[in-house]
This record gives structure tokens, C-alpha cells and sequence, in this order.
């Protein structure tokens, strides 16, 4: 068998593991969820906003009600999501980057309702929602 074969060959089974390993691929996406409804939600206690903002982002100003899980800290603290059953969780971060990505996390473990707010706490100020410090 010549060399160019074999790299055809090794060239196109290397695409196909790859189309299949993308097309195979069965996680859910993370939605998301604007300012005003995730305040309707927390008051209609059917959700709770998770914060995974650095400690000095928190202490800067944060969302009344919300919980502080800093996103280096949320693999190692899954089990505390379970105290949350029954509830929306709603990932929360400056501006949605990093809540994504720890809302990513969660939906690989397993857990089922958890959105991302979009556009973080920078959007929730300017929809004029209150913050605490």
C-alpha cells in the first residue's frame, strides 16, 4: 500500500471518530433567562440565583437572595445543588460568561433545570432590579 493511501485512509478515519463523537454528542443545552423573568421566579420562590463571582465581586454588590458559589468552587460543592430540588437553579455572574460555564458543569452532573441569566448582574442593574451589599 502506498504512503499517500495510507494517509487517505488515516485522513478520513480521523474525520469520521470525529463527525461521529460531534453528532453523538446528547447534552442538553443550557438555556437562558432574562433579568425580569428570573426575578419572577426567585419571588414566586421557584428558583434560586447562584452567584460564581469572585468574593470581591460579591462584597461589591450582589443580588438579594442569591447564594456564593465562586465558579472554582462549584465541581467541588455539586452536592449542595441537590438541596435546591424542585427549583429552577439560575447561574449568575458579571456578565454571563462564567455563569454559563459553571451551568455547563451542573448539566453534566446531571442536574436538570439550571439556566444561565443573560447578561449576568450587569443586565440585572440595568433593568433596574434591586442589589445588596
Amino acid at each position: 500500500m502506498s504512503l499517500l493511501n495510507t494517509f487517505s485512509k488515516t485522513l478520513l478515519l480521523a474525520v469520521f471518530v470525529l463527525l461521529i463523537g460531534c453528532s453523538s454528542s446528547n447534552a442538553t443545552p443550557l438555556a437562558e433567562i432574562s433579568p425580569q423573568q428570573a426575578a419572577e421566579i426567585v419571588e414566586s420562590n421557584n428558583a434560586v440565583i447562584i452567584d460564581v463571582r469572585t468574593q470581591s465581586e460579591w462584597d461589591a454588590g450582589h443580588i438579594p437572595g442569591a447564594i456564593h458559589i465562586p465558579l472554582s468552587e462549584v465541581k467541588g460543592r455539586l452536592d449542595e445543588f441537590k438541596a435546591f430540588d424542585g427549583k429552577e437553579i439560575v447561574m449568575q455572574c458579571r456578565s454571563g460568561k462564567r455563569s454559563a460555564a459553571a451551568g455547563k458543569i451542573l448539566l453534566a452532573a446531571g442536574y436538570e433545570d439550571v439556566s444561565n441569566l443573560t447578561g449576568g448582574i450587569d443586565a440585572w442593574g440595568k433593568a433596574k432590579l434591586p442589589v445588596e451589599q
